[in-house]
């Protein structure tokens, strides 16, 4: 997925050209929807470190899909003053998030635009994180969120008045996005998304064909060493970096331990997640200041 501020670039200009007065600050939150899942998903495997990462994963893959992604767009749509236009914002950016994930080069991922009723990956691989244009958009979705962390809040966040239909909705809503995919496991299990069922069963892969999308790795006498999001670690063999970093392969398991690389694409480690962590901390300086003009108005 391409990093936060880009998302924040594109989404912004293209969801005001279609909704001229769309709340930057709902905007903002419809660009990090589908992303909430993967936050999540770092923070459960380091605050529960017994959970299955396997299981974790499958449930964040059902979570970070659109129509999950529209139960949560409800769910915040519920607090608004204007939930029609609101749950409007959150849908569009949701999708035109997803769509721009679609957009980068990433095998061993993808996304899921009609799930449940299909698992199978879409991605469109145009373009590496790394590559220019994704620089150059980074750099204007700075200045973008910059632009309306001075500026917007002047414009307090709207907030409904709570009442039992809305906090009822909600909470329904919510356990819907919380349990539903606990049921729907197999789905992306047997697709095999993200290699899941691949890595899972370790007596069956041998000869399978993996993917990795920007996995930590170290080089070693015999090649180098991949851990993979479980934690495992896994020998590689083939043309291989010199120099600890995080890398993309495509390869062929030669034995349960053991992957021989056929494709192999060097990432920049640092750049997207810190991107995306600059963004985070910005939207939320925006809603904090947001709140605080809505109450203290003076």
């Amino acid at each position: 997925m391409p990093n936060s501020l880009v998302h924040f670039a594109v989404q912004g200009v293209f969801t005001r050209s279609v909704l001229r007065d769309a709340d930057i600050k709902w905007l903002f939150l419809g660009c990090i929807i589908p992303d909430i899942p993967w936050i999540t998903q770092r923070m459960s495997r380091v605050m529960l470190p017994q959970i299955d990462p396997y299981t974790l994963r499958l449930y964040v893959i059902i979570q970070a899909s659109f129509v999950f992604c529209l139960i949560l767009s409800a769910v915040f749509a519920s607090f608004s003053e204007k939930p029609k236009t609101v749950f409007m914002i959150l849908l569009l950016n949701s999708f035109v998030h997803l769509l721009l994930d679609a957009l980068e080069i990433k095998t061993a991922a993808g996304i899921h635009l009609i799930a449940p009723f299909s698992w199978e990956l879409i991605r469109f691989g145009l373009i590496w994180p790394e590559h220019v244009a994704v620089t150059i958009l980074t750099i204007v979705g700075l200045s973008y969120t910059m632009f309306f962390v001075l500026k917007g809040i002047r414009s307090p966040i709207r907030l409904s008045t709570f009442s039992i239909r809305n906090i009822s909705l909600s909470l329904i809503l919510l356990v819907a996005y919380f349990i539903l995919p606990i049921l729907l496991l197999d789905g992306p299990a047997k697709s095999d998304n993200h290699y899941v069922s691949t890595l899972r069963e370790k007596e069956k892969r041998v000869g399978r064909e993996v993917h990795f999308d920007r996995a930590l790795y170290a080089p070693n006498q015999s090649g180098g060493k991949l851990f993979t999001f479980a934690g495992e670690e896994l020998d590689l063999t083939g043309q291989l970096p010199l120099k600890c970093g995080v890398i993309s392969i495509r390869g062929i398991f030669i034995d349960q331990k053991t992957i021989q690389v056929l494709d192999l694409h060097e990432n920049c480690g640092w750049f997207r997640d810190m991107a995306s962590y600059i963004a985070l901390f910005l939207f939320s300086v925006l809603c904090v200041k947001s709140i605080f003009r809505r109450f203290c108005p003076t």
